[in-house]
C-alpha cells in the first residue's frame, strides 16, 4: 500500500457528530476519494493522478480494509468527509492513509475513523502509521492526533524521497486499557438501563423499546440478581446476567447463568471469559453449589467460551421446552 503522511486537525479529537457514521468503502466511493485526495495533496503529495495509488485504493476497497464517513450519511458515492485505509493481519496492522476533508474537521471525523479501524486489530498487537517529522509544522497536527490515540513516535522511513517519522501502538489482550468488571446494584439503574439499551438491544436488533429506570431499580434490589458490566475506559462492552435459585430439597443454591455478552468490536479480547469468570466467583460466593446455562451446541462461539471456563456437557439428549403466554 503507498504510504502517506496522515493528516487531521489538532481538534479532532472532540467528539463526532453522532448522525455520522463509519462504512465500509465501495468502488462507488472512489471517485469521491479522489476528490478528497486532491484536497490533501498539498499535504499528501500527488495521488489523484498516480496510478499506485488508484491500485491501493481499490486494492483497500476489494479487501475490506477502506472505510469512509460519507456526507449526510449519504449512500455509496456520496461526498466523503473523511475516509481511512487499514491493512494487516496476525499481530501486525498499519494505517496507510487518513484524511478528514476542511469543512468536515474539528467535528471528531479523524477520530472516529481511528477508533474504528483500531478496534478491528485482534489484540495482542502492533499498529504502525507513517506521519510527519517532529521539525515539520504542518505536520505537528497529525503528531498530535496520534499521540493522543495512544501512538508513540519510533525511527524514521523514507517515504516518496523523504524521511517521514513512524508512529507505533501496542494493544494489549483488553486493547490497550485496563478493564474493569463491576456488578450493578440498586442506586445504578441509569448505568443499567444504558446497558440493556445501547448495548444488548442493539445486538438483538431490538428497537423501539425502553426499560423503566424504577422496574431496573427494583431488579437491582433483589440481590438474586446478577447483573455484571466490564467497562473500558468507561464504556460498557460486555455484560452478563444471573439469577441465584433456591432449592425446595434443602440443597444449596444454583447460579443459573442466564446470559453473556460482548459489543462486536470487542470481541475476541477475553471479555467474555473473564465476565463468565466474575460470575462464578459470586456465585461460589453466594454459597451456590453448581451454575448451569442453557445454549445449543450448534452455537459454536458460545460453547467454546463456556468449555474454556470450565464448563460440562450434562446429557446428550438434555433439551429445553418453553411454554409461552
Amino acid at each position: 500500500m503507498r504510504v502517506v503522511p496522515v493528516c487531521v486537525s489538532t481538534r479532532e479529537a472532540r467528539g463526532a457528530k453522532t448522525d455520522m457514521r463509519v462504512e465500509k468503502a465501495s468502488i462507488d466511493d472512489i471517485p469521491s476519494w479522489l476528490s478528497l485526495a486532491a484536497e490533501v495533496e498539498p499535504l499528501f503529495g500527488p495521488m489523484v493522478d498516480d496510478p499506485g495509488f488508484h491500485n491501493a485504493l481499490r486494492g483497500a476497497i476489494e479487501c475490506g480494509g477502506a472505510f469512509c464517513v460519507r456526507e449526510a450519511d449519504g449512500p455509496p458515492g456520496a461526498a466523503l468527509v473523511g475516509a481511512i485505509m487499514f491493512s494487516g493481519s496476525g499481530s501486525d496492522y498499519k494505517i496507510g492513509w487518513l484524511a478528514v476533508a476542511e469543512r468536515s474537521r474539528r467535528n471528531g471525523v479523524g477520530r472516529m475513523l481511528a477508533e474504528h479501524v483500531l478496534r478491528l486489530a485482534v489484540p495482542p498487537a502492533t499498529i504502525t502509521v507513517t506521519t510527519f517529522r517532529e521539525d515539520e509544522r504542518e505536520g505537528q497536527p497529525a503528531r498530535r492526533f496520534y499521540e493522543s490515540l495512544g501512538f508513540r513516535p519510533g525511527g524514521l522511513r523514507e517515504s516518496h524521497g523523504l524521511p517521514r517519522q513512524v508512529f507505533t501502538k501496542a494493544i494489549d489482550q483488553h486493547g490497550g486499557v485496563s478493564m474493569t468488571i463491576r456488578r450493578l446494584r440498586e442506586g445504578d439503574e441509569e448505568a443499567a438501563v444504558r446497558v440493556v439499551e445501547d448495548l444488548k438491544f442493539r445486538m438483538d436488533k431490538v428497537v423501539g423499546v425502553s426499560v423503566d429506570p424504577a422496574y431496573m431499580r427494583a431488579f437491582l434490589a433483589d440481590d438474586r440478581h446478577y447483573f455484571i458490566v466490564a467497562y473500558i475506559e468507561d464504556e460498557p462492552v460486555g455484560y452478563a446476567f444471573g439469577y441465584r435459585l433456591w432449592r425446595f430439597d434443602g440443597g444449596p443454591p444454583m447460579m443459573f447463568f442466564y446470559e453473556v455478552g460482548v459489543a462486536e468490536h470487542h470481541r475476541r479480547r477475553g471479555i467474555g471469559r473473564a465476565l463468565v469468570e466474575e460470575l462464578k466467583r459470586l456465585a461460589k460466593a453466594d454459597g451456590c453449589g453448581k451454575m448451569f446455562v442453557l445454549t445449543n451446541r450448534l452455537n459454536e462461539a458460545p460453547m467454546a467460551l463456556y468449555r474454556s471456563t470450565g464448563g460440562e456437557e450434562g446429557a446428550a439428549d438434555a433439551t429445553a421446552l418453553w411454554w409461552n403466554w
